[in-house]
């Protein structure tokens, strides 16, 4: 076996491990998302202690999947497209920078 072959095996194995577990990990984000979305309704700004942004937005259509709802939330890196703005947190009384 060349160090090409074992790299991918050894990659593959852990690509595979770790997309059953985010599968997992997005059910229950899924299931999280409906709570609040019943909890507080749709659009209601919320902020976790790091300053971060979110909102529970109707979902959007993708190639992969349609989902009811989703989250939006403040960028956390400048590179990141952001769901909520900095001017719509700070319209919505968050003091963001």
């Amino acid at each position: 076996m060349t160090p090409a072959q074992q790299k991918l095996i050894e990659l593959s194995k852990k690509y595979e491990t770790t997309k059953e577990f985010l599968k997992g990990i997005s059910k229950e984000l899924d299931e999280a998302i409906l709570e609040v979305a019943k909890e507080t309704g749709v659009g209601v700004f919320f902020t976790d202690h790091d300053g971060t942004v979110f909102r529970v937005a109707k979902g959007k259509g993708t190639y992969v999947a349609y989902k009811d709802y989703i989250y939006e939330r403040t960028r956390r890196h400048p590179k990141e497209k952001p769901g909520i703005t900095l001017k719509e947190a700070r319209d919505a009384g968050f003091d963001v920078k």
